[in-house]
């Protein structure tokens, strides 16, 4: 469909340009007139400043029309500044589903034209009132640098987040992928070689592993030995199970 609108305009308009106003005019005579939407999708390359802008004013007709489901790709080479999300994204009443790919985060302290920031960094939040996303429940990042304070900041922003799914290229988590289930699911489905994983919060979790004994290893002695489990089931299967009921932390 954007194709054959951008197919529309002259040959000499630039394409930039042309999907600018492409979406514009969406925005004005699709979203406009409805009182709400359920989904807002855009995928973007190669953000300018002024395109930077515009994703903000877009991201924020979305908000005021209450999107429910909210799924944004950025994709950078590794040499361009990372798009940071509005501040007001992360106020939404909204939004309960939040994909975010190869964004990031404003953060005190990082100079994001530094020649060693790599591409969707998300660094420490300022604050722990940033994120409130009162009725967030499913929430998948990737392809963004995080590191632990940030999944806490999320979690405790978020109240009612039953998954959060974090996906390449995540630092402070050694691997290339892993879902990570609270609230009501107490679920972590954990991908691929993990060497460490931090939970933030007591109570049941079931820890499912795959393709590698490695990573049962290397969870025991990373994690659990800082916890006093209740209860520790250890199933041989395909995929091992590993059940840690009620722990604490011993400090």
């Amino acid at each position: 469909m954007l194709k054959h609108a951008l197919e529309e305009f002259p040959g000499d308009v630039p394409v930039i340009e042309k999907y600018v106003l492409v979406v514009a005019n969406a925005l004005a005579t699709r979203v406009e007139p409805l009182p709400s939407i359920q989904k807002f999708r855009m995928c973007v390359t190669r953000v300018t400043m002024i395109l930077s802008s515009l994703l903000d004013d877009w991201i924020g007709v979305a908000i005021e029309k209450n999107v429910k489901e909210l799924e944004l790709h950025v994709d950078l080479d590794h040499k361009d500044r990372p798009y940071l999300l509005p501040y007001e994204l992360f106020a939404s009443k909204s939004i309960t589903s939040l994909k975010l790919n190869g964004c990031g985060i404003h953060e005190c302290g990082v100079d994001y034209n530094d020649d060693d920031v790599e591409d969707g960094i998300v660094g420490d939040i300022m604050d722990d009132d940033d994120i409130k996303l009162q009725n967030l429940r499913e929430l998948s990042m990737k392809a963004m640098r995080i590191n632990e304070n940030v999944v806490h900041h999320f979690v405790q922003g978020c109240p009612f987040i039953e998954g959060m799914r974090l996906i390449k290229f995540v630092q402070g988590f050694d691997a290339k992928g892993f879902n990570l289930f609270l609230a009501s699911k107490q679920d972590v489905n954990i991908y691929e070689d993990l060497k460490e994983l931090h939970l933030l919060h007591s109570g049941a979790y079931k820890i499912e592993l795959t393709k590698s004994a490695r990573t049962l290893e290397n969870l025991l002695n990373s994690h659990l030995r800082d916890f006093q489990p209740k209860t520790l089931t250890l199933k041989t299967s395909p995929t091992s199970d590993l059940l840690v009921s009620s722990y604490r932390r011993r400090y």
